[in-house]
């Protein structure tokens, strides 16, 4: 309440007054007051909304080794690989024992006859043509043609070394017939056996082999026989040649 103009009054003015009259333009605003005392804090407002994530920091060391785990099952077969380079070819090995002698196939037709030729390998050729009941080294009284090759009673003797093609024919002959077969093989020296040159028969045929043979110089190549009792041969041959 605004005070009376002619006793300055506030609530005790007995003045009369006329009416009120209207109400005056607002004043300029006065000068900012005096900060008051800080209010009690208020409750926590709701969570904001959240913010955009914030650049990636740079990549921390690398952490401790850890403990190694269990070994694992074993994964399946994978595919097989290209084949590897070819390895180096292995030593040359010992010479292995020398087969049994196969049966003896049909005998072909003979060829046409070639042009006659000089053999310049060493070669040597013997011939027995006398009848023998007993067995034993055949003995050879014929020579053939023969170089770098002499001619023994008991065979052929070689005097260059190298691989010889060794063969033999002989007639067999008998008016019975057995179970136990008489037999020929070619033999070396003393000692060797060549098993490959093996023929039998229980009954009168013609045998024949072919072989070849590692020989060295000195070695004599024999023609032996295994006679059964009314057996008995003719007209065998040794021959010799060299081929390597």
């Amino acid at each position: 309440m605004d005070r009376c103009p002619k006793c300055h009054g506030f609530k005790s003015c007995k003045c009369e007054r006329g009416p009120k009259g209207p109400r005056g333009y607002q004043g300029p605003q006065g000068p900012k007051g005096e900060q008051g005392i800080q209010g009690e804090r208020g409750n926590q407002g709701p969570p904001g909304l959240k913010g955009s994530p914030g650049i990636k920091g740079p990549k921390g060391d690398p952490g401790p080794r850890g403990i190694q785990g269990d070994k694992g099952s074993q994964g399946l077969q994978g595919p097989k690989g290209d084949q590897g380079v070819q390895g180096i070819q292995g030593d040359k090995g010992n010479r292995g024992l020398q087969g049994f002698t196969g049966e003896q196939g049909a005998q072909g037709i003979q060829g046409i006859q070639g042009p006659p030729g000089r053999l310049e390998f060493a070669h040597g050729f013997g011939i027995c043509n006398s009848e023998s009941f007993v067995s034993g080294v055949v003995i050879f009284v014929m020579p053939g043609p023969l170089q770098d090759i002499e001619l023994l009673r008991e065979g052929l003797k070689v005097l260059e070394a190298g691989v010889y093609q060794i063969s033999y024919k002989v007639i067999l002959n008998t008016n019975a017939i057995t179970c136990t077969p008489s037999r020929f093989h070619i033999k070396v020296n003393e000692s060797i056996t060549i098993e490959s040159s093996m023929t039998q028969s229980t009954t009168a045929t013609t045998l024949a082999s072919t072989d070849l043979f590692s020989l060295q110089e000195g070695d004599v190549v024999k023609l032996v026989a295994e006679l059964q009792e009314h057996f008995s041969y003719h007209i065998a041959t040794l021959q010799l040649i060299q081929v390597g």
